[in-house]
């Protein structure tokens, strides 16, 4: 049971993951953003913005977007759903992700250096307290 919600949990974070990266990117070109969880349209906008990790982009990257798309159908890696899901394996997915956001990574990075002007946010991480000795 443990290890099926191990799968889980991992293929809702690289799905996750893949949503934030084209949004990112979506962004870096200064198109608008549309509410909503569909990676498929927005690896699609992406590519017509001209987008392009590798000359076998079509049955790598695009299929385990789609895949991830149609598992994620009424947010199925969110939330429990009694519908059956098809989810690509976790380490093709992982090595298409990461090939993702290498390839998205440079086009956000441009724009960071383009208009960083002030801090807008800042992150601190607490650990858990310790009784002293």
């Amino acid at each position: 049971m443990f290890e099926s919600l191990s799968i889980y949990r991992s293929t809702f974070y690289l799905f996750h993951a893949i949503e934030l990266a084209l949004k990112a990117f979506l962004r870096s070109y200064n198109s608008e953003v549309e509410f909503g969880h569909d990676i498929a349209e927005r690896y699609k906008k992406c590519c017509d913005l001209g987008l392009s990790i590798g000359p076998d982009d079509s049955t790598n990257i695009n299929n385990v977007i789609n895949l991830m798309g149609s598992a994620n159908q009424d947010g199925a890696l969110r939330y429990f759903s009694r519908e059956s899901i098809v989810r690509p394996e976790l380490l093709w997915a992982r090595e298409a992700v990461e090939r993702l956001l290498n390839g998205i990574t440079p086009h956000v990075r441009a724009l960071d250096c383009a208009t960083a002007t002030t801090i807008v946010k800042f992150d601190l991480t607490v650990t858990k307290p310790v009784k002293n000795e």
